[in-house]
């Protein structure tokens, strides 16, 4: 059995909602000044090769962290997905099924490319001045050298262990920031809604960067906003009047600001289940 390379930082199980009977969804993208449309199914979006893979091990563990870490939470994170769009509510997720949605969140902002790459590089940095910082004070004759900082990385590459907790230590930061209790706990104690927008006339639009959060995580007038299918929208709230906010708004303003949120947010990709959304992504997605 092959090992998995293809690491969707926007699941299938997501994307899968915008999808038409062909099973296919509409991708837009820039390329330059033009923006690209066409459908797509996917498993052939949102994904990098190798994105999460661990480095200086055998084959058969490289992709631990997208089989044991990734897949679950995305596994978990389906089922719940799957009782909102067919109640409409969150009203019967089990507290299983709150914590795995929970992760799911969580996991939005610090699985995706640039991310990822962000992480390895700072944890990485941190790490190893860390571990320079201390040799300097260990050895003071020996780091009085010119050469000392070199020669103290190219020592540290040398060691197989150092180097392997060197080059892996971001993916360990990033599967740890994903379970970590302290993060969910935030979001399961807030309130939560799905949204039904049917009546607005226009279908929501998502992207490869669809978490949105409005104010700060621990504000406790925050809101979380995701995009859950063309009719349906997720919001998490400490503030329990933001339900009644929201409601009491126009549905077709709403839906118009939240597409546009999306489109601004969006990395390389914004995801649809129709053509009719051009206009809006031209004025607001950026090149790649």
């Amino acid at each position: 059995m092959s090992e998995p390379r293809k690491h969707h930082y926007i699941p299938q199980f997501y994307l899968k909602n915008w999808c038409g009977e062909d099973g296919r969804l509409i991708c837009y993208k820039r390329i330059r000044s033009e923006v690209m449309c066409e459908p797509v199914a996917p498993i052939s979006t949102g994904f990098q090769k190798d994105l999460y893979t661990l480095a200086h091990l055998p084959k058969n563990l490289r992709q631990a962290i997208e089989k044991d870490v990734t897949a679950d939470v995305d596994h978990r994170a389906s089922v719940a997905l799957q009782k909102m769009i067919a109640t409409k509510s969150t009203d019967t997720l089990t507290k299983e099924d709150r914590l795995g949605w929970a992760q799911f969140i969580v996991s939005l902002p610090i699985r995706n490319p640039d991310a990822v790459a962000d992480i390895k590089e700072t944890s990485t940095k941190a790490g190893l001045e860390k571990a320079y910082e201390q040799a300097k004070q260990e050895f003071p004759d020996w780091a009085q050298g010119e050469t000392f900082g070199a020669e103290f990385e190219e020592s540290v590459r040398e060691d197989p262990f150092t180097r392997f907790l060197s080059d892996n230590y971001g993916l360990m930061v990033i599967s740890e920031l994903m379970l970590n209790p302290d993060y969910h706990d935030i979001i399961l104690k807030m309130f939560w809604w799905v949204m039904d927008f049917s009546s607005a006339g226009i279908s929501l639009i998502t992207c490869d960067r669809p978490y949105m959060i409005f104010r700060s995580i621990g504000h406790p007038r925050g809101l979380i906003y995701l995009p859950i299918g063309p009719r349906l929208g997720f919001f998490a709230s400490p503030d329990p009047m933001k339900r009644r906010q929201l409601l009491n708004q126009n549905i077709a303003l709403v839906t118009k600001e939240m597409n546009r949120w999306e489109a601004k947010l969006a990395a390389q990709y914004v995801y649809a289940a129709d053509r009719h959304h051009t206009p809006l992504i031209m004025k607001y997605l950026r090149a790649a």
